[in-house]
């Protein structure tokens, strides 16, 4: 469901998909309006992890969040090292001034919502995320960076 005030599709990062998974808005897929929604069905071959973000104001819709994160098991337990723990954290970053978020134009891009234009970096969500691994613990982190 769009829950945005524009249109929009759905872009992937790294999976081989058929061209029409793409996103590419009205070459690969129709944009999705405002209150509408899309249901696609697309089998993912390789383990790995993988992330999505939708493409029509990208900047704009990146910034109120609407991205994440898909990890394909491999389906065998040996596949990838053992690991006691994994975690998953996107990397984004938020321009802040006088204490509150930079006001975003949903109208045109500009700089608030294009990254590295900000000064608070968000680990998963958080500024000052903290992680505590004990000592022997194997630990895997997959990371997307957003920006």
């Amino acid at each position: 469901m769009n829950h945005m005030d524009t249109d929009t599709t759905v872009h992937w990062h790294g999976p081989r998909l058929e061209n029409a998974y793409d996103g590419v808005p009205h070459e690969t897929q129709e944009p999705i309006p405002p209150g509408g929604a899309s249901t696609r069905r697309q089998s993912i071959r390789d383990p790995d992890v993988y992330w999505c973000h939708l493409h029509v104001r990208e900047s704009y819709a990146q910034e109120l969040g609407s991205y994440g994160n898909v990890i394909v098991d491999a389906g065998d337990a040996s596949y990838w090292p053992p690991a006691d723990r994994q975690f998953v954290f996107t990397l984004d970053d938020i321009l802040i001034e006088d204490g509150t978020i930079a006001p975003i134009d949903p109208q045109r891009p500009n700089y608030t919502a294009i990254g590295r234009f900000a000064n608070v970096l968000l680990v998963g969500g958080k500024p000052g995320q903290q992680l505590h691994v004990g000592r022997g613990e194997t630990v895997r982190l997959y990371l997307t960076k957003t920006v």
